[in-house]
């Protein structure tokens, strides 16, 4: 969902970077995508954590589960081009919280990314917040006292 497409551009035009985008089970989208030279379109995964700790830095444009993994990998993680609605929302409470930056701009976004690629982690959670992420992707059950 969201202006992929756009953003695979930007990023083969502002940044030197390969984007690699995951279009799940849209096929129509792999296939547009996968017309872009550069741009390496991959449909359904099942080993999302390994190639996010492949990637240099995770462009998202929600604020779901997705950031929580990749801030869970230590991989950088930058909102670009979010959604609107909850996109929005979780990308003004993201960077508010300095957990993910917001790019508002094909050049802020490769500011951001020139950072991720020497290795700046400017995107990861509080040293003392991984269990928060665990509990949200549900590798940990949670207990209430009544």
């Amino acid at each position: 969902m969201g202006q992929l497409e756009a953003t695979a551009r930007d990023l083969l035009a502002h940044t030197g970077m390969t984007p690699v985008v995951l279009c799940g089970t849209d096929a129509r989208l792999r296939r547009r995508l996968s017309r872009i030279p550069g741009v390496v379109a991959l449909g359904w995964r099942d080993d999302i954590p390994d190639l996010m700790a492949a990637c240099d830095c995770i462009v998202q444009n929600a604020g779901g589960f997705t950031s929580l993994e990749a801030l869970a990998s230590g991989t950088p993680v930058v909102t670009y081009r979010p959604l609107p609605g909850h996109g929005v929302a979780n990308s003004v409470n993201l960077e508010a919280a300095g957990l993910i930056p917001w790019a508002r701009t094909p050049e802020e976004l490769s500011v951001v990314l020139a950072g991720a690629r020497l290795g700046e982690r400017r995107s990861r959670l509080p040293q003392d917040a991984p269990e928060v992420v665990d509990l949200l992707l549900g590798r940990v059950s949670a207990s209430v006292a009544a």
